[in-house]
């Protein structure tokens, strides 16, 4: 069996090195024409912090090590760091592609060329190109994962490799859940693939080398938990964020969009020619489980973030169509028809192209990098000296973590999460900041609410802005007003004039953010889209709320500008219409 590059082939290791360095040139230059990933939470999480859910181990410690890199600023290093990992990814994916090939014994002097075309595929693609972009735990977990896939492939079985299967079995699962689960069950399959279950001997390896990684990472994670650093205990409270990169029309869909229909078509001929042939169900078999998991996640709801396998699936589909095309190669040459040398070489330089059309598909991928600093701006950026924000939702805290800890933005800003105030390290680093939070952080131990006292103190304290939550009081909204992208609370009750001039700013910050989504594409920076939705409906409850019909109606025009079929704005607008609005029922 072909393991890699061919030794001593100038060809194949040029191809080879095309697998690795292609990628990372392409991702390099997206860093360069964009400025930054396509979000900053990531890198948030390795600076110091623990990852959210659990997961991101690996890739955190490869952002510390990123800061090293004498290139740029953080977010900079950070996605270098990524296009190198996607360039090991392609290697890995040729190794495979190669291997695969070899098996098949047809046509050997063109398997390079067909496996460096189908490393290219699945790298180049959209999706590739986003993950790697901030170093997203999917990229690296996915790298783990092939290593294993082509390190089992080899029928090595001595004890070293036995224990280094466990080590990165534990890896990649503390990297990403889903790749994890989907790699344990893929060399599950290739040993009852290959008709021989591994010994208890080598199982117990198994067993110690994933041990000794997770008691490692036990011991590093308990004592970054008593780390001084900022925010270190709270990141296994927060929920993985959900990727904007999943296409609503399913696991079809996003290979249709990534890889085209003719890449599924020779990836289906090659599923069923790897299927048929028992030297090759070794390998494709587990690439096939890829894509199945791929699938299975978009479809049912889980825990697992439903793009966790897509890179996965991807490298398995352009796997496969490598060997549809070397499929389709052997049976020109078998019914020996005219021209059968010029008909192979233009099917792989056909092949080749489908590479090209995927760096062509990656390269129009919408991005907006002016709403994001106006998004910024507008929510941290106009804020008063010494404000204290009250955040509901918990990614809203880690987009303005990422700001501060990331571009610098606003050292001076506190940020309470109230979903995670509860937490005894973390409640004792915000009354280090702020001692003023003392009788809030009681309330909400006691009751689970503010208080108009606890809240009217730190107004008193700080400038104070809150997200609105429909369970407040009637009393503690009256103290509400619109400012910029947030409801600013004040220690005594405001009045409708108060609140007019208010929302006058408010809608000048939105209509900037507007003109930002505006400039570029439809479907660009749909995180922001949703958050500036968000912060409207919450201005035009809130006015509607307090009878102030005139000024929601305001509120609602802007809504109506971002997002015509919002729901709740058209629930707000019958309510009003019917001079009775439910908070609750409007944002619950």
């Amino acid at each position: 069996m072909n393991q890699g590059p061919e030794t001593g082939s100038r060809f194949a290791f040029s191809c080879a090195a095309a697998a690795f360095g292609v990628p990372v040139v392409v991702a390099a230059s997206r860093l360069a024409v964009a400025g930054a990933g396509i979000d900053d939470l990531q890198l948030v999480r390795g600076l110091g912090m623990v990852p959210a859910g659990g997961q991101g181990v690996v890739s955190s410690l490869l952002i510390r090590l990123s800061s090293l890199l004498p290139i740029g600023g953080q977010p900079l290093r950070a996605g270098f760091a990524g296009a190198l990992v996607l360039g090991a990814v392609g290697f890995l994916c040729y190794c495979l592609a190669e291997a695969l090939l070899g098996l098949s014994r047809s046509a050997p002097r063109l398997n390079a060329l067909i496996a460096v075309s189908a490393a290219l595929t699945a790298t180049l693609t959209p999706g590739a190109q986003l993950h790697a972009s901030t170093l997203d735990p999917i990229t690296v977990a996915s790298a783990l994962a092939l290593v294993i896939l082509f390190r089992r492939a080899e029928r090595i079985e001595d004890a070293r490799t036995w224990l280094g299967m466990g080590a990165l079995l534990a890896l990649t699962g503390v990297e990403n859940w889903g790749v994890g689960l989907a790699v344990l069950f893929a060399t599950a399959l290739q040993s009852l693939v290959r008709g021989r279950l591994p010994s208890r001997k080598a199982l117990a390896l198994v067993g110690v080398g994933l041990g000794v990684v997770m008691s490692t990472l036990l011991v590093i994670a308990q004592a970054r938990s008593r780390a001084a650093g900022p925010w270190l205990a709270i990141g296994s409270a927060v929920e993985p964020m959900h990727s904007a990169l999943v296409s609503p029309s399913g696991a079809l869909g996003t290979w249709l969009h990534d890889t085209g229909p003719l890449a599924l078509l020779m990836a289906a001929a090659g599923a069923l020619w790897g299927s048929w042939q028992r030297p090759l169900r070794v390998i494709a078999a587990p690439l096939l489980l890829f894509v199945a998991f791929d699938a299975l996640l978009h479809g049912v709801a889980s825990p697992i973030s439903a793009d966790s396998c897509r890179l996965l699936a991807l490298c398995g589909l352009a796997v496969l169509s490598a060997l549809g095309v070397q499929c389709v190669l052997s049976l020109v040459r078998r019914l020996r028809l005219p021209f059968a040398e010029p008909v192979s070489v233009l099917l792989v330089a056909f092949h080749l192209t489908l590479a090209c059309s995927a760096m062509e598909n990656s390269q129009q991928t919408p991005t907006n990098a002016a709403a994001s600093e106006a998004w910024t701006d507008e929510t941290l950026g106009r804020l008063p000296p010494m404000s204290l924000l009250l955040v509901q939702d918990p990614d809203t805290a880690w987009r303005a973590w990422a700001a501060r800890m990331v571009k610098g933005e606003r050292p001076d800003v506190v940020v309470v999460p109230m979903s995670l105030i509860g937490d005894k390290a973390l409640a004792g680093k915000l009354l280090a900041a702020e001692p003023n939070l003392a009788p809030l952080i009681r309330d909400i131990s006691v009751s689970g609410r503010p208080s108009e006292y606890s809240l009217s103190l730190l107004a008193d304290a700080r400038p104070l802005f809150v997200d609105l939550d429909p369970h407040w009081d009637h009393r503690l909204l009256q103290h509400l007003a619109p400012a910029a992208l947030w409801l600013r609370f004040s220690a005594h009750p405001q009045g409708r004039s108060d609140r007019a001039r208010a929302l006058i700013e408010a809608r000048g910050a939105t209509s900037r953010v507007l003109r930002a989504l505006s400039a570029g594409a439809s479907d660009s920076e749909p995180t922001i889209r949703q958050a500036l939705t968000t912060r409207i409906r919450e201005q035009a409850v809130l006015l509607a709320s307090l009878g102030d019909k005139e000024n929601a109606q305001l509120s609602l025009s802007d809504l109506d500008r971002i997002a015509p079929a919002d729901a709740v704005g058209a629930q707000l607008k019958n309510q009003l219409n019917a001079n009775k609005v439910n908070v609750v029922g409007l944002l619950n």
